[in-house]
């Protein structure tokens, strides 16, 4: 992994870190004009129960991710899906995931840095115990990615975002598990790897009261699975086709 790490972290050292990869993120993108502070400071990374996936390269910081539950503030993209997020919380409790960024200098790995950080965030949002509907606001041209990745969904409509077209997809965080554990495509077997393994060597728990805990497999895939270990059925089918 050429040292790669994933810290998850609700404290003010990496807090700061992820703050600066996200304003020069994003002034490099023209989604904000620069700050003095060199850092994207928006109130809902106050938000009780925000943390960040910080990814780490040789101890240098290089990727950043934010999960910002409902609170005080709303959500950084309600201002834009409305209709979306309330949508999403019929399903349960909605976080949005965003402020996705990989340093300039680092691009060549962003599929990597990306499966990592968000294999600790689906280990963070299942351990919670109360299923909750992570939101994510993308291009459209990347909802097909996601749809085969994680199982994610369109709700709503297409809407600019930022000066750009963007699309909200959401899903329950027990129903994004079920997606990857019973893909066979390279991306989602990867991802039942990391988000499974009971002492991943790459991520680093940094959260005041919450833990990384691996993630089970689904109940109704364990007879399956047994089943293959004994030269049973060799795939699992999955009705979703994953981008090459």
């Amino acid at each position: 992994m050429n040292g790669l790490t994933v810290v998850l972290s609700d404290q003010l050292a990496e807090i700061d870190q992820a703050m600066a990869l996200v304003h020069d993120g994003f002034v490099e993108s023209g989604f904000m004009e620069p700050e003095a502070s060199g850092r994207r400071a928006i109130p809902h990374y106050l938000t009780p129960g925000t943390f960040f996936a910080l990814a780490f390269l040789g101890g240098v910081p290089i990727g950043a991710m934010s999960v910002i539950p409902d609170g005080p503030w709303g959500l950084p993209s309600h201002h834009t899906f409305a209709e979306e997020f309330a949508a999403a919380a019929q399903m349960g409790p909605t976080v949005e995931v965003g402020s996705l960024v990989v340093a300039a200098g680092h691009r060549s790995m962003t599929r990597q840095v990306f499966m990592h950080q968000v294999a600790g965030v689906i280990r963070v949002l299942t351990a919670r115990g109360d299923n909750p509907v992570p939101v994510i606001t993308v291009a459209p041209e990347q909802e097909r990615f996601y749809t085969a990745v994680f199982g994610l969904a369109r709700v709503g409509i297409e809407r600019p975002l930022y000066g750009a077209p963007a699309v909200a997809l959401a899903g329950t965080i027990e129903r994004v598990a079920e997606h990857v554990f019973s893909g066979q495509t390279m991306a989602r077997r990867t991802m039942a790897g990391l988000i499974s393994d009971p002492a991943p060597p790459w991520l680093r728990n940094r959260l005041a009261d919450r833990s990384p805990d691996p993630v089970p497999l689904p109940s109704w895939l364990v007879p399956v699975r047994e089943a293959v270990g004994r030269g049973g059925a060799s795939t699992l089918r999955s009705g979703a086709a994953e981008p090459a």
